[in-house]
């Protein structure tokens, strides 16, 4: 068919384009052109008879399947209909049911101080409670109170030490995370330890997880947010990390396995520091910017400043784990090849190149023998990897009751990304876990990297923005990962250009 039309207008165009033709050529070629037209118009017959058929056959077959897709379509639809109807209503419920729980709560409370008096022990425990279900409804600040009075019984009838209090402190401490209240948070924790201080004294070996613990939301909180005036996170956590470092090491040992997760976020404070310092140069009072990575000895008063060099702080810590690992004939190969690559991740981010290349090759290199070498050094080098990576034992934490359900179902779901692992417990015989949700991350950036042999993030394209009226949200997340190191992939032991990296970049809530 297109050819006939393709030559039906090549001739039409011909017969015009000659303009006026004398009448004895138009006589002696008459006869051709009926011929031509006459033939013409039988091939056009045909063709539009086939293309009817065709059509009609077409027709038949869309009418034989599109009813069934049609159908299909609409019960995905239904069902997908009836599924967010049955969420809400199943979130309506248990909110109902909570409220009605709160109530219950009250009143029983209520009766129980008339009964016994405002300050008897057993209320706490149901204030506590009443705590709890407040902060399961997303209730913050009413189960704060909660949980303040409830901490405040058991100190009455405990005393101001007491271990008791741990639970209501970690109550505190996860409504505030939960509303961002970051810095109310901080000083719960500082409340925290104090009470463990108070009760085990300065070197008990059972002040370790909680030093861990709360050096690890230090940490975390400061990665979150990254602002000058949140520089002292970072000085906690640096102070806990090294004070579990000394007890762990005094308790069980120099060489002990306990160490390694301790070293590891000690250098990733150290690190973090060294960001700190170079975009807030005056942030120990130094009025002027110093070399990248080092901290001059100096008298102001700042600990910072008796320091040293952080980079020499986190190249210690990782030099240690490798002779911890050595040292302890247990451990696999995969353990010793895993800290070789820590140690060249280390070199890269003070861009270090050759020194991180030849530790990569170290961790090659330990795993020449392993039945897992293949399935080891893919999981190590088979993609990049973003830089610092955090050694944690965070785990993500979330509410029965989601406001994102009731009132924002039809958003995409999205799922931070966790590196978990078992939570120790405390004496105090409650979850000795940092709360890692200090922001609500509802939007976010898809986007791929090309990552060049170097570790270094080049040709960012933004693939999606979530909300789509959210426009400023893709420069944010261009400026996050230019600003990121990569351990780059390898290839026969050697490293190579990555093209089109995927990555997802969270933007939390400003309000959050």
């Amino acid at each position: 068919m297109v050819c006939s039309i393709n030559i039906h207008f090549s001739n039409t165009h011909l017969f015009n384009r000659a303009g006026t033709i004398p009448f004895a050529l138009v006589l002696l070629t008459g006869s051709l052109l009926m011929t031509t037209l006459v033939a013409d118009d039988v091939v056009a017959e045909e063709v539009v008879a086939n293309e009817q058929a065709a059509d009609q056959s077409i027709v038949e077959k869309e009418d034989s399947t599109s009813q069934p897709a049609m159908a299909k379509e609409d019960t995905d639809n239904d069902a997908a209909s009836e599924l967010l109807s049955a969420i809400i209503a199943r979130n309506t419920a248990l909110k109902n049911s909570l409220d009605l729980t709160i109530e219950n709560h009250r009143a029983a409370i209520e009766q129980k101080e008339n009964e016994v008096g405002p300050y008897d022990l057993e209320l706490s425990e149901m204030v506590y409670g009443l705590g709890k279900t407040l902060q399961t409804s997303q209730r913050y600040e009413e189960a704060i109170n909660a949980y303040r009075r409830s901490l405040y019984l058991k100190r009455v009838n405990d005393g101001v030490y007491s271990l008791s209090q741990a639970p209501m402190l970690r109550g505190i401490i996860e409504s505030h995370v939960r509303q961002g209240q970051t810095d109310a948070a901080a000083e719960s924790y500082e409340q925290l330890v104090w009470i463990h201080l108070k009760t085990y004294g300065n070197n008990d070996p059972r002040l370790i997880s909680l030093f861990e613990e709360v050096g690890q939301w230090h940490l975390n909180a400061y990665i979150q947010t990254e602002q000058r005036e949140d520089g002292y996170h970072l000085n906690a956590a640096f102070d806990l990390y090294s004070i579990a470092i000394k007890l762990s090491s005094e308790h069980h040992g120099d060489s002990n396995i306990e160490l390694i997760d301790l070293l590891k976020n000690l250098a990733i404070t150290s690190y973090y520091q060294t960001l700190h310092q170079q975009r807030y140069p005056e942030f120990a009072e130094l009025g002027a910017g110093v070399p990248f990575g080092y901290r001059p000895l100096g008298t102001t008063g700042d600990e910072l400043l008796r320091r040293g060099s952080y980079y020499l702080h986190g190249h210690a810590a990782h030099r240690r784990i490798l002779h911890i690992l050595n040292s302890n004939p247990e451990v696999t190969s995969i353990d010793k090849a895993k800290a070789h690559t820590n140690l060249g991740d280390w070199f890269l981010l003070y861009g270090r190149q050759q020194l991180a290349i030849t530790a990569y090759q170290q961790a090659h290199k330990a795993m020449e023998d392993d039945e897992q070498k293949d399935e080891v050094l893919a999981s190590l080098f088979g993609m990049p990897t973003m830089l610092p990576k955090l050694e944690t034992k965070i785990v993500q934490e979330t509410t029965i009751i989601s406001d994102a359900l009731l009132t924002r179902s039809s958003a995409p779901s999205k799922q931070l990304s966790e590196n978990s692992s078992e939570n120790s417990k405390d004496s105090g015989n409650t979850k000795n876990t940092p709360y890692q949700n200090l922001f609500i991350h509802d939007s976010y950036v898809n986007l791929t990297v090309d990552v060049t042999e170097k570790g270094a993030p080049t040709n960012l394209k933004i693939s999606e923005v979530y909300p789509e009226s959210a426009d400023s949200y893709g420069n944010r997340a261009r400026q996050t990962i230019r600003a990121k190191k990569f351990r780059p992939r390898f290839e026969s032991g050697s490293p190579v250009l990555t093209n089109a990296f995927p990555i997802k970049v969270l933007i939390p809530n400003e309000n959050s």
